[in-house]
């Protein structure tokens, strides 16, 4: 429904959406036009012009760095705009790994992911399996940003929050002087439409039918909406009572259709007003209509409605209305009834100082005219001024015409057209109406031939006298009729209305046309008939699939409108319990309309709520409480439940005060009249359905509410336990005790009342004997064969609502023992269904679950119970001897073949086990209780983590399962933890024991062994790890480093000994690798079983199941890379082992849509994830090469043997590559990618780092892997033209080939820059090979001056284009802010590393003046901090580096001629620009460190120039910025007095006070 109510019920109900309306989203963000390039700098920005004196620097140019290139300044000045563009479109993979293929396979799921581990975490979701504290209310997580202090649940919400405070995943604001930041870029959008472009957000850009542009704006978007609806969405509304092909005279257009519902509601008053349906008079207005019916249609005469007689003595006047009578007694019996001096004006805060001296007393009809009196002749004031009221409509009588109106619209019933004339002519069938009365009478004597004394007196009645019924009139004070005469005669109005049509006949029989009794009431009737048919023919249309689209949107829109409307709720009423019934959806919507209308709590007037209920009740009674009512009368269970909703309203509003007798008069239909025994099974049925509707509404905790509303829920249930929680607890009793074996529904919804109730009801009222008793007999009766389900889940459900309950641990562990929970569990443990059934598919592990359920929430309150005993003897002991009969029932749910059953055992024994670490060294009973039962806990966990006997290991159908089992492996590893925690020897001896007995038997049994429990022994091995590795290795000097490591070394030589890796099982395979490349220190240390092992491995990497061969390939460069040094001897025969599993053959990625199925199985088959794995082949064959002992030629020859197939396929893809063959250019990839992969295992030396142990490659060695980087060259140059992917995986190989070539790779510098940096290249590739060559800076900074020297021009001009280049959206702008910082950092490399002369060299000069410019420029860049916070740190590398030796030296000259006075007179205003921008924000935390290092830059400054700086600040810097002399000196002061921390803290102390 489009109805909408408040309290939780609610929250609890689905609201049906109406249709599409399919009006046209804004669409705010612009084009990249020219008009929207709003980031120019302004045309005054001032700009620096000082030169420098030294003819070296004049050389340079850098005096008059903004003109030395105007192109390079400009295309600057646009490199941080932020242009109106749409987001950017998604990048393709430039990888297949990157596709999203690895899909969840749960059903009705679909998800894709494009990480295994990504999808392993979503799984969690649908295993509702929480591992972390993520869902706990402990904010742990603080954020130690300055200021801030806020916390947070989880760190990945923290790290969110961190993100903005430092600006990352946020959108800043470029235009000049603004930088604020957003996190969303469509709130950018809107920012820069309405704050720096003056226009409104939401623009429209409909076009009319000449193609222009509306172009108004608004401020939202459902203004917006509804502008595009009501101006350019066409007709939309359709007058149903006067179509266009009828004709119509009187209206301006053919058509009948409307823009907007206002137009359509203006139509319906215009052309066809209110029609009277007794009489057909038309009518102006509904209040006319409705005081011509009461009038001319009314069943009483004038007298007899004159109800409302007046009090005062001597008057008897009556009046039809009580308004009438207020006014009367006002005008007539209280005139000057406010005497002068009697009246205390002050009192009423009338008139001030007034205290009746000197009053007149003088009589006045009103209170207001009294004080004008006292003001104007007492007190000397003038006239009090009052505000005129304008006469406004009646808002419950406009909406009762606009809710007729609608009536009119949906049903099809009008009227015709508005003539404006009240009075009808008395022949039948004659239409004319009038005015007047004379007019009548001349239209009698004219058109139908009346004599002129009858035509005059056909307005009289049967005594001759005028009856002013008979003209549509009354009495003056009938003229406005109110909605408590609606009220009038309920009774008789409601048994006319729903009586036979032979008692209405004999009533007309007895009166004449002209005088009728029961007319009004007719009347009434008539016009409600009639509505009511109007709102069930709105409800059928709404909700009927197949009806017309326009028809259905005005139904739901009228529907939705129903609550508003002051007499709805009669309607809905009467449609709900009339005779014969409606259909079932008119009914459940009608009671909706009446929850709506009593949930807002403004239901007018009081009475109404009297009215609902009587009906209500009525209506319950005679279908609930009747004997002999058939069952096709009862309501469905759908309707029951939404009456038994209706009834909770009204509880909540009558129960406090007007209707006490609530529950007894519920309790009251479940039995039948006259019987003393609850025998009626549809009262009870409904009885307990308001009852849980009614716990539900002010007691259900998992709904918030306001604190209004819980204070009235509280008082609520209160006043139940004051006044009928006793009867009710007592009717549960007899209900159970008298249907026990006759209608299970009933038993299922009693026992589901008492679940609910007992969480906040007297507990004694509930839990007694006979309770206990019937719960007993219900869990414990035996389940017949083939019978129905039984109600023994929820009696089970009952037993864990009612230990739910709060209390104390000393009651808890009473109520425990009282309902006898362990003994129940043990009978239901033996009963057939979970003993001999067990095993078999006939296993009942719905019950099983439920009984699980129940222990665990038993073990759980008992744990909690010792926790909160300390000190209590009598309660631990009680606590202790419960745990001890407890715990075989937990450990046998534990041990259960179902997993699910076995995880829900598992919190109560976390619980326990967390218990006994925390109190083993508090308690002496607890630490003997935990040494007996730690045993039994552990056997079982290690049991459980066995494989069952029906799983069967990489099964595609089994994956699912698979899964489950992993994620509850982690859990029991979790347990096992803790088992460890609490007693770690008991730990290490069981896994001892399990791990090498299971080798033993292997080795004596051979293949008979179940591969299962050789899995089980290598994953707990595994496990061991963590304790048996804590120290970081095995071994110490030879010897085991803890006794933990000698067990887990025991355990490897058992391994090896037993001959486990010749299992033929692919699951006892895997594993056996996992642990060898886990304790690589055990091969390391006994290089005599690498051998063996290594030949396990070989026939492990061809193994024929993917799961296993993929795997294996990765594991096994692993293990290579940790024993390499020990295998020179056998490198040759490893290497031709491997060499059938290296040839590469590419294929292309398949198309897989993003909402694809398929599993993660099925992704590690693909053609991209094979390639990944055959990647680490390539690896670990460069390992086996370089293994240690093996002479260079032969290390050469291996290589060459591996290379040379790849040179020769690289060189026979590369022409078709070149022609752009999709497949040939994913081959040259794979072929560079291998290359690059064989070089990263050939070699760990990395250049420039004396702290690594490996050795650079022997020249021979590097000389070979020359060619491999010649021959990359060669397939970059060719194929490099728009191909990301070739340069995407030379970049990658040329990171690695650094490493083997060392310093021999420089000389191919300016190849690799041309190639990986080409025309075609995105600021992203600029940016990661930026980063690349800093490395390449770094290591080689002594030999790389002259290779550096010739490319460092052509360099910084690929990288000045970039940055120049506009933003082109949302991911361009975040690779721009990549590439300034990188470009920063690359300067920074070079200052810092000693070749800052090559900056200035006779090669690189001219365009020195540029490179200062541009790091000027990110100086000052307001929208992006991280960047001027770096560019910061240049300038004062700069000025480390060129300003000269420190000022306490003696006389110091710069490094370059004039430095010192340029970098006073254009770096120090730097300092101040950035903070003096309007939007800079001193509180910024990214701000704040950008200023510090502003500060650090002037500090250099200082300690370069001294007091020739002081000087300069006083009387040019900070003079010209108008600071005042006292700050200055105290500036100064601070600059040559505090260290560069000290000075830090108050330059920004500083700031943030001038931005104040």
């Amino acid at each position: 429904m489009a109805t909408t109510m408040t309290g939780s019920q609610a929250q609890k109900r689905k609201a049906t959406q109406g249709p599409d309306r399919s009006i046209k989203k804004a669409r705010y963000i612009k084009g990249n036009s020219e008009e929207n390039l709003l980031f120019l700098p302004a045309d005054d920005e001032p700009q620096c012009s000082t030169s420098i004196a030294g003819p070296h620097l004049s050389d340079l140019d850098i005096g008059d760095y903004s003109s030395t290139s105007s192109d390079d300044d400009s295309d600057l000045s646009t490199a941080n705009n932020t242009p109106l563009t749409p987001f950017s479109p998604k990048a393709a993979p430039r990888f297949p790994s990157e596709l999203k293929k690895h899909i969840c396979t749960y059903s009705d799921c679909g998800k894709a992911f494009n990480r295994p581990a990504k999808l392993s975490q979503h799984i969690l979701s649908h295993t509702n399996f929480r591992p972390f504290s993520a869902h706990s209310n402990i904010r742990d997580h603080v954020c130690d940003w300055e200021g801030c202090g806020k916390s947070f649940i989880t760190a990945t919400r923290l790290k969110r929050h961190h993100a903005a405070h430092e600006g990352r995943e946020k959108y800043k604001c470029s235009v000049h002087g603004c930088g604020q930041t957003f996190r969303k870029h469509g709130t950018l959008q809107k920012h820069v439409l309405t704050v720096h472009e003056g226009k409104r957000a939401y623009q429209c850009e409909s076009k009319d039918e000449a193609g222009t542009m509306c172009g108004q704006g608004f401020d939202s978007l459902g203004k917006l909406q509804a502008h595009e609806g009501r101006v350019h969405g066409g007709k939309r509304f359709w007058c149903s009572i006067c179509p266009a092909d009828v004709g119509m005279d009187a209206l301006e257009n053919d058509t009948v259709g409307f823009s907007t519902y206002a137009e359509l509601q203006g139509h319906m008053k215009s052309y066809h007003p209110p029609q009277c349906n007794i009489c057909s008079l038309v009518c102006s207005s509904q209040r006319e209509l409705k005081n011509h019916v009461e009038v001319r249609h009314g069943n009483s005469t004038l007298d007899e409605r004159k109800s409302h007689i007046c009090p005062e003595p001597d008057c008897g006047r009556a009046f039809t209305k009580k308004g009438n009578l207020n006014v009367h007694i006002q005008s007539a019996h209280n005139a000057k009834r406010y005497i002068c001096g009697l009246v205390d004006l002050e009192a009423l805060n009338r008139i001030e100082g007034w205290e009746g001296r000197n009053a007149c007393g003088k009589a006045l009809s009103t209170k207001g005219s009294l004080e004008n009196h006292v003001r104007t002749a007492h007190m000397g004031m003038g006239r009090r001024r009052t505000k005129s009221k304008k006469i406004s409509t009646s808002d419950s009588a406009r909406q009762q015409d606009d809710f007729d109106l609608n009536l009119m619209m949906l049903t099809g019933v009008g009227y015709e057209q508005h003539s404006g004339h009240l009075i009808t002519c008395t022949i039948p069938n004659c239409d004319y109406r009038f005015s007047r009365r004379y007019d009548l009478q001349i239209h009698l004597m004219s058109r139908h031939g009346f004599p002129e004394q009858q035509a005059k007196g056909t307005g009289c009645g049967p005594d001759g006298t005028y009856d002013p019924q008979l003209w549509g009139y009354d009495h003056l004070d009938e003229v406005d009729a109110g909605d408590d005469d609606w009220n009038r005669d309920q009774l008789e109005m409601r048994r006319l209305i729903d009586g036979d049509d032979a008692e209405v006949q004999g009533i007309l029989g007895k009166k004449t046309e002209r005088d009728l009794p029961i007319g009004g009431i007719l009347a009434r009737k008539s016009k409600r008939v009639v509505m009511e048919a109007q709102v069930e023919n709105a409800i059928e249309i709404a909700l009927n699939p197949t009806a017309d689209r326009d028809l259905k949107a005005q139904a739901l829109d009228f529907i939705g409108q129903l609550p508003s409307n002051p007499q709805s709720w009669r309607i809905c009423l009467s449609l709900f319990v009339r005779e014969p019934r409606c259909s079932e959806i008119v009914r459940h919507t009608s009671l909706d309309v009446l929850d709506n209308v009593l949930g807002s709590g403004c239901l007018e007037p009081p009475t109404s709520l009297g009215i609902i209920r009587e009906n209500l009740m009525t209506y319950v009674r005679g279908i609930y409480g009747t004997a002999g009512v058939s069952q096709t009368a009862i309501d469905s269970p759908n309707l029951q439940n939404k009456l038994a909703q209706t009834f909770t309203f009204l509880f909540t509003a009558l129960y406090s005060s007007e209707w006490s007798s609530f529950f007894p008069d519920l309790l009251a239909l479940t039995a039948f009249p006259g019987s003393p025994a609850k025998d009626n099974a549809a009262g009870i049925i409904f009885f307990l359905r308001v009852l849980i509707q009614i716990h539900d509404e002010i007691a259900d905790v998992f709904l918030s509410r306001s604190s209004d509303d819980r204070k009235k829920n509280n008082d609520l249930k209160d006043l139940i336990r004051e006044r009928d929680a006793k009867i009710i607890a007592a009717s549960w009793q007899d209900i159970l005790s008298q249907w026990r074996g006759k209608d299970p529904k009933v038993i299922d919804l009693c026992l589901a009342v008492i679940g609910r109730w007992v969480s906040w009801t007297d507990i004694s009222l509930i839990i007694t004997d006979t309770l206990r008793n019937q719960l007993l007999e219900l869990v414990t009766a035996p389940s017949p064969p083939n019978g129905p389900v039984t109600l023994r889940e929820t009696a089970l459900a009952t037993f864990r609502e009612i230990l739910h309950k709060k209390m104390g641990s000393d009651y808890k562990l009473e109520l425990i023992s009282f309902l006898q929970i362990r003994e129940v569990i043990a009978h239901l443990v033996s009963s057939p269904a979970l003993a001999d059934l067990r095993g078999t598919s006939q296993y009942d592990t719905d019950l099983a679950e439920s009984v699980a359920q129940l222990v665990n929430h038993s073990v759980s309150d008992i744990v909690r119970a010792l926790e909160t005993a300390q000190g209590q003897s009598e309660v631990m002991t009680q606590a202790v001897s419960q745990l001890k009969d407890f715990l075989p029932l937990v450990l046998r749910f534990f041990s259960d073949e179902y997993d699910e059953i076995c995880s829900t055992v598992i919190p109560c024994l976390s619980d326990l086990l967390t218990l006994f670490r925390q109190m083993n060294k508090l308690h002496i009973m607890i630490r003997e209780q935990s040494t007996a039962m730690i045993s039994p806990i552990l056997d079982a966990i290690i049991g459980k983590m066995r494989y069952d006997g029906t799983s069967s290991w990489g099964n595609e159908d089994a994956q699912t399962d698979e899964a489950e089992f992993q994620e509850l492996r982690k859990r029991l590893h979790v347990l096992q933890q803790a088992v460890a925690a609490v007693d770690d020897t008991l730990y290490q001896e069981k896994i001892s024991t399990v791990v090498i007995g299971t080798f033993d038997n292997f080795q004596k049994s051979g293949s008979q062994i179940d591969w299962r429990d050789l899995d089980l022994a290598l994953h707990e091995m595994f496990l061991f790890g963590e304790l048996g590795l804590k120290s970081g290795g095995l071994y110490s000097k030879t010897k085991p480093i803890t006794p933990a490591a000698e067990r887990l070394i025991a355990m490897l030589y058992k391994l090896v000994e037993s001959g486990v890796a010749s299992s033929v099982h692919p699951a006892v395979q895997l594993q056996y690798m996992e642990i060898c490349v886990r304790y690589f220190h055990f091969f390391d240390a006994n290089p005599q079983f690498i051998t063996s092992t290594l030949e396990r491995f070989i026939q492990y990497v061809h193994h024929e199941h993917v799961k296993v061969r993929t795997r294996s390939w990765y594991l096994f460069q692993r293990f290579i890379r940790h024993v390499r040094h020990h295998i020179g001897d056998i490198a040759q025969t490893v290497i031709q082992a491997l060499s059938d599993l290296l040839p590469i053959k590419a294929e292309l990625p398949d198309d897989v849509p993003d909402d694809s199925d398929m599993s993660s199985e099925e992704d590690q088959q693909s053609a991209s994830a094979r390639f990944d794995s055959q990647l680490y082949l390539f690896e670990a064959v460069g390992c086996v090469c370089s293994a240690r002992g093996i002479p260079v030629e032969n290390q050469v020859m291996y290589v060459r043997t591996v290379i040379t197939p790849l040179f020769s396929d690289l060189e026979d893809h590369l022409v078709p590559a070149k022609n752009g063959e999709e497949l040939a250019i994913m081959q040259v990839h794979h072929l560079i990618m291998a290359l690059g992969t064989l070089a990263r295992g050939f070699s760990d030396w990395t250049p420039a780092s004396a702290s690594h142990s490996a050795a650079s490659p022997a020249t021979q060695v590097a000389e070979e892997f020359g060619r491999t980087s010649e021959a990359i060259l060669v397939a970059l140059e060719s194929v490099n033209v728009n191909s990301e992917v070739i340069r995407a995986a030379a970049r990658f190989a040329f990171s690695r080939l650094v490493g083997v070539l060392g310093s021999r790779i420089l000389p191919q510098l300016p190849r690799w820059i041309d190639g990986l940096l080409s025309r075609t290249s995105s600021k992203d590739e600029m940016a990661l090979f930026m980063r690349l060559l800093d490395q390449v800076v770094f290591g080689f900074k002594t030999e790389i001056f002259n290779i550096l020297d010739t490319l460092l021009t052509p360099l910084l001009q690929r990288v000045f284009a970039g940055i120049a280049e506009p933003a082109t959206g949302t991911d361009d702008e975040i690779q721009l802010a990549e590439l300034k910082r990188e470009y920063l950092s690359f300067l920074l490399i070079i200052l810092s590393n000693h070749l800052e002369a090559v900056l200035v060299s006779d090669t690189n000069r001219a365009g020195f003046a540029t490179v200062i410019s541009t790091v000027e420029h990110l100086a000052n860049d307001a929208a992006d901090f991280p960047t001027a916070k770096l560019a910061f740190t240049v300038l004062t590398r700069m000025v480390l580096t060129w300003g000269g030796p420190d000022i306490h030296t003696g006389n110091p000259q710069p490094g370059l001629p004039g430095f010192d006075r340029f970098m006073m007179e254009r770096f120090s205003p730097l300092c101040w620009a950035l903070p003096s921008q309007p939007n800079f924000d001193p509180k910024d935390a990214q701000g704040k460190q950008a200023m510090g290092e502003a500060a650090g830059l002037q500090k250099a400054i200082y300690t370069k120039t001294g007091e020739e700086y002081l000087s300069f600040l006083k009387t040019t810097e900070l003079n010209s910025m108008g600071m005042d002399a006292g700050t200055v000196d105290e500036y100064l002061r601070a600059l040559s007095t505090f260290d560069a921390k000290g000075f830090k803290q108050y330059f920004q102390a500083l700031v943030q006070r001038s931005k104040r």
